[in-house]
C-alpha cells in the first residue's frame, strides 16, 4: 500500500513521472507475490501513458490483456476500452505539468 501510495504522491502531487514509472516498476516486479492486487501491474501503463510514452503503455496493456492479468470480465472490458481509446486517440503532449 505504501508504494502504490508513493506512485500517487510522485504522480500527481510532485509531478515527478520519472519517479512514480521508478515506483510503478517496483510494483509491477513483485505483481504476482501473493497478497499483492492485481492491479498494480497497471499502474505502470498509467504511468508511461502521462509521460507521452503511449506505444510503451499499449504494449503493457496488450500484455496484460492477453495473459489474463485479471479473471473479472468489468476490469478485462476496462482495460480493453483503454487500450482502443490509446489506438483512436492522438497521442497527448510530453508536457502534462498542467495536471491537476
Amino acid at each position: 500500500p505504501a508504494m502504490t501510495h508513493a506512485v500517487f504522491v510522485a504522480r500527481h502531487r510532485l509531478r515527478d513521472l520519472p519517479l512514480a514509472l521508478r515506483y510503478a516498476r517496483a510494483l509491477t516486479d513483485h505483481a504476482h507475490e501473493p497478497g499483492m492486487p492485481w492491479w498494480a501491474s497497471q499502474m505502470q501503463a498509467w504511468v508511461l501513458e502521462d509521460m507521452g510514452e503511449r506505444e510503451a503503455a499499449q504494449i503493457l496493456l496488450g500484455g496484460l490483456i492477453e495473459h489474463g492479468a485479471s479473471r473479472d470480465p468489468r476490469e478485462l472490458a476496462f482495460l480493453k476500452r483503454r487500450l482502443h481509446l490509446m489506438d483512436k486517440n492522438p497521442a497527448p503532449p510530453a508536457d502534462r505539468s498542467s495536471l491537476p
